[in-house]
């Protein structure tokens, strides 16, 4: 399953595939998947410099295996398409010095944010 490891290196896309493949063979692990995508993927302010890198992988990814057929997919889209409409994200970041701070994200209206609500808004015309 995803790991924190792969959530900040070139593998993403990989890790994610992996990730869908084995909740094909054992799909009572769907919502776990579901939980460490919110957990591991969720909109922070580090992500605008990235230009939503990870989310977009994320969403390319599971769509073209919604394509493909796969139900355990769809499953993994409508648990994660609620959070990726959000407007606004907090969370939680350590620091040194024992300390850790509470952030809270609001999330620009930019081309990618537009191009990434119409490619889930498109995907649940055409699955649900």
């Amino acid at each position: 399953m995803l790991g924190k490891f792969y959530v900040g290196c070139p593998e993403l896309k990989d890790a994610i595939e992996l990730s869908f493949e084995y909740i094909e063979k054992c799909p009572f692990l769907t919502h776990k998947l579901i939980s460490q995508f919110k957990e591991l993927i969720n909109f922070e302010a580090k992500d605008q410099h990235n230009n939503f890198r990870r989310q977009t992988i994320l969403l390319k990814t599971l769509i073209d295996k919604i394509e493909k057929g796969s139900c355990s997919c769809l499953q993994v889209f409508h648990g994660i398409a609620k959070l990726f409409l959000k407007f606004k994200f907090q969370y939680v970041n350590g620091y040194k010095d024992r300390t850790i701070h509470f952030h809270t994200y609001t999330i620009p209206l930019s081309k990618k944010i537009k191009d990434i609500r119409k490619m889930i808004w498109d995907t649940l015309d055409l699955y649900f």
